[in-house]
């Protein structure tokens, strides 16, 4: 047990599980506060997820590789996210993680054994909750991709998560900008039609970019375009 965990993890548990100082520095003092450089593999596909991530500070991202080595992105985590969920289920023993977690950027996050947040779950509704309203976004998100992909047009998929990232953001803003190669990656397209369409929408006005992102100028026009 740490003794004296640094401050920012207490923070960042603290917003992570909407709980009160007291339960942070508890659950800090049984956390394990790990560093990962680019590229560095935070969770193995098929290895068991025995703790639960909470990311403080960083950017790593979960990827399905496919048999024939194609990539798709699955989820991008960053500051105050969690990953590993995995470890909740089975009554705590945890399951086999499905696929990969890769650090984008230096990262750093705190870990947490599955017991420990099993036992939290348990004492504090608060942190219950936390974790279930998370849970429930992430897979309200991931249903909506999986409309889209029937539903909509390639280009409209663009469209509708280029909105629903701004809409995220502050002033309908995209900060930092979307990087082109990894905007289409998680949209499983190429590059090169993430890039046209971008371009189309500044020609148009409907988005601009500015020194701190990418901002939608006229939102009800783009909603217009997801088709």
């Amino acid at each position: 047990m740490i003794r004296n965990p640094e401050p920012d993890t207490v923070q960042a548990i603290a917003r992570g599980f909407d709980c009160d100082d007291a339960v942070a520095m508890s659950l800090a003092r049984q956390a394990q506060r790990v560093s990962f450089g680019p590229r560095d593999i935070v969770l193995a596909s098929g290895q068991r997820a025995e703790h639960l991530f909470l990311m403080i500070r960083g950017h790593a991202r979960m990827l399905a590789i496919s048999i024939d080595g194609r990539m798709a992105v699955i989820e991008e985590f960053r500051d105050g996210d969690l990953f590993g969920e995995g470890a909740l289920t089975d009554d705590g023993a945890g399951s086999e993680t499905g696929d990969e977690v890769v650090a984008v950027s230096h990262s750093t996050a705190c870990s947490l054994e599955s017991h420990v947040m099993v036992a939290a779950m348990s004492a504090h509704a608060s942190v219950a909750m936390a974790i279930s309203r998370r849970l429930l976004k992430r897979l309200m998100t991931q249903n909506r991709r999986m409309a889209e992909v029937s539903t909509l047009s390639t280009v409209g998929r663009i469209h509708s998560e280029l909105l629903r990232l701004a809409r995220d953001g502050v002033n309908l803003t995209i900060s930092p900008p979307p990087v082109i190669t990894q905007f289409a990656l998680s949209l499983q397209t190429t590059r090169e039609t993430v890039s046209r369409a971008i371009s189309k929408l500044e020609k148009k006005g409907i988005v601009k970019r500015e020194e701190d992102g990418l901002r939608v100028v006229a939102e009800h026009r783009l909603e217009e375009l997801i088709f």
